[in-house]
C-alpha cells in the first residue's frame, strides 16, 4: 500500500468524481431490489453531471478526498473517494452523540478495486481530515437494503440511530428510498 495516497479534490477533479461517482452508483445500486441500470443511470446523469460536481466541489461546506494509487505501469488510478459536508446535523443523530459531527455524503471505492482493505484505508483518512477539521463524530446515511455498507460500517463503530426519507428522480418519477442513519467516532475506541 505505499503507492496508496490521498488527495482533496479541486474543480479540476470534477470530471473523474462525475464519472467514479456515476460508475460506483451504478455498480452498487443496479440489480438490488426494483433498481434497474435505466433508472440508475438517468438518475446518476443529473446527480453525478460534472458541473454539478464542480460546484459542489467549489461549495466551502464540502470537501473531497480522492484515494489514488501510483504505479508505473498504470501511472495513477483513482481508487474511489469520499464526500465530507459541513451541515447540521439530523435530530436522531444529536440525540445520541455530544459534541461536533459533519456529514459524511459520499464513501465508495471502485469496484475493481473491492476487497483490499482500502475501505478502512479511505476511512482512516476521512477520519483524520474529521479530527483536523474539529468533529468528534461523523454520521452518514445508508439504504436499508445495502447490507454490505452497514456491516462496513458497524465494523468500524458506527451505530444505527434512525431513518430518513431518501428522495430521488429518475426517468420522470419520483421514488423515495429509506436510509438508515448512523453515527460513529472519528476517534475509534479499537486501532
Amino acid at each position: 500500500m505505499d503507492s496508496i495516497r490521498f488527495r482533496s479534490a479541486s474543480v479540476e477533479d470534477a470530471a473523474e468524481i462525475s464519472a467514479l461517482g456515476r460508475r460506483t452508483f451504478h455498480d452498487t445500486f443496479v440489480g438490488k431490489s426494483f433498481y434497474t441500470a435505466e433508472l440508475i443511470d438517468d438518475y446518476t446523469s443529473r446527480a453525478f453531471a460534472v458541473d454539478r460536481v464542480a460546484e459542489q466541489i467549489s461549495d466551502s461546506s464540502n470537501r473531497f478526498f480522492l484515494l489514488v494509487e501510483s504505479t508505473e505501469a498504470m501511472g495513477e488510478t483513482n481508487l474511489g473517494y469520499a464526500k465530507l459536508v459541513q451541515r447540521a446535523p439530523e435530530p436522531q443523530v444529536v440525540a445520541r452523540v455530544t459534541g461536533p459531527s459533519i456529514y459524511l455524503d459520499k464513501f465508495y471505492i471502485d469496484r475493481p478495486f473491492h476487497h483490499r482493505g482500502l475501505g478502512s484505508v479511505l476511512l482512516q483518512h476521512v477520519r483524520r481530515e474529521c479530527t483536523q477539521l474539529g468533529a468528534e463524530w461523523m454520521w452518514l446515511s445508508v439504504w436499508e437494503h445495502n447490507v454490505q455498507a452497514q456491516r462496513f460500517y458497524e465494523r468500524n463503530e458506527f451505530l444505527r440511530v434512525g431513518e430518513w426519507d431518501w428522495p430521488w428522480e429518475a426517468c420522470g418519477k419520483s421514488y423515495v428510498d429509506c436510509d438508515w442513519l448512523m453515527v460513529g467516532p472519528v476517534q475509534p475506541k479499537r486501532s
